[in-house]
């Protein structure tokens, strides 16, 4: 048997598993099986006959994937804005819609100095605070989250990519004692909370829902608790007169989050469509 005739196998397994797109994930596993470092070289392995243990360790991928784990958490390993990120089930699984968060973040970078100092609040994997940092060499960026799981991969995934200017921490931000009386000030917040309300946590894909760590997918509320607690607290964190805050927010939460900063006497400054022209990111600032 050639590798074509085990991807189309695969796929058709993964399609009846209910898994989208299920042709490109049979080809990323095949590639993975292979130790390839890009799926593009698959192609020209296609004719090929298949090593046995290159053939049991792509049965096995298939098999997590028609259980419906994620295929990045799989491969161990997936892109943010152009940067390779570690991935496991400790963390989200960095978006592309979430590189709209950095693309305003840096657009909000380039109005300060060489000084600048930058907060991500909930980090996870790191993803944010990293791709920030390799694009602001000068800046200082610090990326908190309640798990030490996620923050010792988001420290891996810094350190491979040699970032000196990025560091984490361990915070619970919706603690009372955080943050601290004598806090640093930053000028530039980003953050992307958990946002999926507890109603629709139970409909979210099998992907999400029995793999990705629950605590950064919902707020086990409405979705704007995280929200309320990061206005709340911008007083105190947030360096005057010019220091911005960066959020990504879920579908349809626009106009609620906007009314939360307002009410906390911030001025929101713009709200911006993803790729899918879905309301993603709100800028916001004194």
């Amino acid at each position: 048997m050639t590798w074509e005739q085990l991807i189309a196998y695969a796929t058709t397994r993964l399609d009846n598993a209910g898994v989208a797109d299920a042709r490109v994930n049979a080809e990323y596993l095949a590639a993975h099986a292979q130790g390839l470092s890009e799926k593009s070289q698959l192609r020209w392995l296609l004719g090929k006959k298949i090593r046995y243990d290159h053939a049991v360790a792509f049965a096995q991928s298939i098999y997590l994937r028609e259980q419906r784990e994620p295929l990045q958490y799989i491969l161990g390993e997936w892109e943010f804005y152009g940067l390779p990120m570690k991935v496991n089930r400790s963390v989200l699984i960095p978006r592309p819609e979430t590189e709209t968060l950095v693309e305003e973040a840096l657009k909000e970078a380039a109005t300060f100095g060489d000084d600048l100092r930058i907060l991500d609040i909930g980090t996870g994997s790191g993803a944010i605070a990293i791709a920030l940092a390799s694009r602001l060499p000068r800046a200082r960026v610090v990326g908190i989250d309640i798990s030490a799981d996620a923050l010792k991969l988001a420290k891996q995934n810094a350190q491979g990519l040699d970032l000196t200017n990025v560091s984490f921490q361990t915070a619970d931000v919706l603690s009372d004692n955080w943050p601290r009386t004598h806090a640093p000030k930053f000028d530039l917040i980003v953050s992307n909370p958990p946002y999926v309300t507890i109603q629709d946590f139970a409909s979210l894909d099998p992907e999400l829902r029995l793999y990705e760590p629950r605590i950064a997918l919902t707020d086990e509320s409405d979705g704007l608790r995280f929200y309320r607690r990061i206005a709340e607290i911008m007083p105190r964190m947030l360096s005057k007169p010019d220091g911005k805050l960066c959020l990504e927010i879920g579908y349809s939460q626009a106009s609620a989050i906007a009314h939360i900063i307002t009410d906390s006497r911030m001025r929101v400054f713009r709200v911006v469509n993803d790729l899918a022209s879905i309301p993603r990111v709100i800028v916001a600032g004194w």
